[in-house]
């Protein structure tokens, strides 16, 4: 498998133009608590289209610099809060595959909810391959329950609940995963690279393993672009940290392929500026991309990169 630098990468495209292991068993329904007080860290001073990029360091180190541009972790979890984490843990590959996320983020940021007070912290993901290899593979599953997490897999349908989505524009009605939709935080920490339905993916995607019915998606009347959108206008995170440490860029989702070497950690608030961002790592404008257009028409965040503030730090 072969990297290659993100500037040799953009120059060739202008050229071109349950828990695992008990398949039985799914945590009990989160109870919503009444939202705490802001958290008195200071935090960035930046409205939620701004993103937060972190480079120069290791993963963990990374996504802990990061977040402590926006007040740290305690800016999103509070004392008792029952946190979801939605990693990319679709494929059953390792980690120098880059076509999950990367292990050592999931583990990182379990680890701070639960110093920070969190309840409980879940990791969750539907997978494509088979859920055991794919969590295992990925390191994920161990990563998570090293920092005292627990992992669940979205492969049986009781662990889901039919829901509408009265703002969407094509994906009406849907099953969303239990603990996603009663979690007191959500924090999204999807890859960024190439897949061969949508061209990318990026955050408004990773939430296609929140659903049930994957195909559902697919073919609602106005296409998956809009379906990816649609999803959002419901599941909402807190928080979302962007892996875009290496990028599949061929042969997405699944690879094997070419890997870009871009070495960031993206932190934000933003769907569609997060995306926006990501696609302009892989050389392409975000309004080259349906679903980052569709959910921009929805008014789910900015797609103007003149209109996001980008704050550059080191671990």
């Amino acid at each position: 498998m072969s990297e290659v630098r993100r500037r040799d990468f953009i120059k060739g495209l202008a050229g071109a133009g349950a828990a695992l292991g008990t398949s039985h068993l799914w945590p009990e329904t989160f109870s919503r608590r009444p939202p705490s007080s802001p958290s008195l860290r200071p935090q960035i001073e930046a409205g939620n289209s701004d993103l937060v990029v972190a480079e120069k360091g290791e993963p963990g180190s990374l996504v802990r610099r990061a977040l402590a541009e926006f007040g740290g972790i305690e800016r999103f979890v509070k004392k008792g809060d029952s946190v979801v984490i939605k990693p990319n843990v679709a494929w059953a590959r390792t980690p120098a595959q880059a076509c999950n996320t990367n292990p050592e983020l999931v583990g990182t940021i379990a680890a701070l909810c639960l110093e920070a007070g969190a309840g409980r912290v879940e990791v969750w993901d539907h997978t494509c391959d088979e859920f055991s290899l794919c969590f295992s593979l990925s390191g994920i599953k161990a990563a998570a329950e090293k920092a005292g997490a627990r992992v669940f897999s979205g492969h049986l349908q009781g662990a889901y609940r039919d829901v509408t989505l009265p703002k969407a524009k094509s994906l009406k009605k849907t099953a969303i995963l239990k603990s996603v939709l009663d979690a007191d935080v959500l924090i999204n920490i999807p890859i960024a690279k190439t897949h061969n339905a949508t061209g990318y993916t990026f955050s408004l995607k990773n939430f296609v393993g929140v659903n049930w019915s994957m195909r559902g998606v697919h073919q609602t009347p106005l296409g998956i672009h809009q379906g990816i959108a649609d999803i959002s206008t419901l599941v909402k995170p807190k928080l979302i940290v962007m892996d875009a440490l290496k990028s599949l860029v061929t042969n997405g989702p699944k690879g094997p392929g070419k890997l870009l070497d871009i070495g960031q950690v993206v932190v934000g608030l933003d769907p569609v500026a997060m995306d926006s961002y990501c696609a302009s790592l892989l050389g392409r404008k975000p309004g080259d991309i349906p679903f980052i257009r569709c959910a921009n028409e929805l008014g789910l965040g900015e797609m103007d990169l003149n209109r996001i503030k980008v704050r550059n730090v080191t671990a």
